[in-house]
């Protein structure tokens, strides 16, 4: 045999040799492991969307494995979901129901809230003279916002209340002014900050307003994806919990991080923080009982294609 070609093949033999010593010889930790995508989409104003684009800048969700891809959206993220351009959901309760009383594929996996605190319930009257409010301003008719209204105005007879639209939040506040509308609901990450500024208006607690009707928020996905990524969906939900204790014991660090990123007064973001605290699920698996009042008024005021529909396939505790 040639003496060259001998050479040569002593020579990648050697560096073979090497070569896999060296793979051998490597620490655990060099080896990078691959992340698993997941498309998560979740409504831009509300502190749940904050929680999410922390727990990412703190690498909660890389921790457990995943590569999120983050969709923010300015309106219902339950279409998102259906149409696929979304795996799962962080969502209200409302809209995730009439997407499901109109018999299309959406599931309820986990639980973060006992109640919504992405809007403030507001009135130009005192709380003693709540059954004065007859007028409420909402963004559009059979809209979430509008499903809230029937849930918690405290009003005793709710078939006398009367829905009046606006388009933005501004105008909300003007009719308040005004004398046309008597309540509004208002997003609290926009003009929240006009809210509690001015005295002339009456602030609603969600934690007093649904203390008879729950409306939980939470983690919402299809049953497809329960079969396609079941792993992911584990994963994301314990990602998510990991970030909402590590918020619950480090408010002033998520603060900041509020403040400076959307660059709000620190005072407004410490009201909402404290809601968004007491909002929070003791348990988060999905219990059928939470809801059920919450379809009543769904079926009633949306107007869904199937409003009978049960909820047995609406939830599903199973990634717990």
């Amino acid at each position: 045999m040639n003496k060259k070609l001998i050479g040569a093949l002593l020579v990648l033999i050697t560096l073979g040799a090497l070569g896999g010593y060296y793979y051998v010889k490597q620490p655990v930790g060099t080896i990078k492991k691959e992340l698993k995508p997941l498309k998560v989409a979740y409504t831009e104003d509300g502190f749940t969307g904050k929680v999410i684009e922390f727990a990412d800048e703190k690498g909660f969700f890389t921790d457990n494995g995943l590569r999120i891809e983050k969709i923010p959206s300015a309106k219902s993220t339950s279409t998102l979901l259906t149409s696929g351009q979304a795996d799962v959901t962080f969502n209200m309760m409302t809209p995730a129901l009439t997407v499901y009383l109109n018999d299309l594929d959406i599931v309820w996996v986990a639980k973060d809230r006992e109640y919504p605190t992405e809007f403030d319930l507001v009135s130009r009257y005192s709380k003693d003279d709540a059954n004065k409010i007859k007028n409420v301003a909402v963004d559009r008719l059979g809209g979430t916002q509008n499903l809230i209204s029937e849930l918690v105005t405290p009003v005793d007879d709710k078939s006398k209340l009367n829905y009046v639209l606006s388009p933005n939040e501004a105008g909300k506040l003007a009719m308040l002014e005004n004398g046309s509308a008597d309540m509004a609901l208002i997003n609290n990450l926009g003009d929240a900050g006009d809210i509690y500024s001015a005295n002339s208006y009456t602030i609603f607690d969600q934690s007093e307003t649904f203390s008879k009707t729950k409306m939980p928020g939470g983690i919402f996905t299809t049953k497809k994806m329960i079969s396609d990524k079941n792993t992911e969906l584990k994963d994301l939900i314990k990602a998510y919990e990991t970030a909402l204790d590590y918020v619950v014991k480090n408010q002033s660090e998520f603060k900041d991080y509020i403040v400076k990123k959307d660059e709000l007064k620190e005072s407004l973001v410490q009201v909402l923080l404290d809601k968004f605290i007491i909002s929070l699920a003791d348990d988060r698996k999905p219990v059928k009982s939470d809801v059920e009042g919450v379809l009543d008024v769904v079926a009633k005021v949306s107007n869904p294609k199937n409003p009978s529909r049960s909820l047995d396939d609406f939830i599903d505790a199973s990634l717990f």
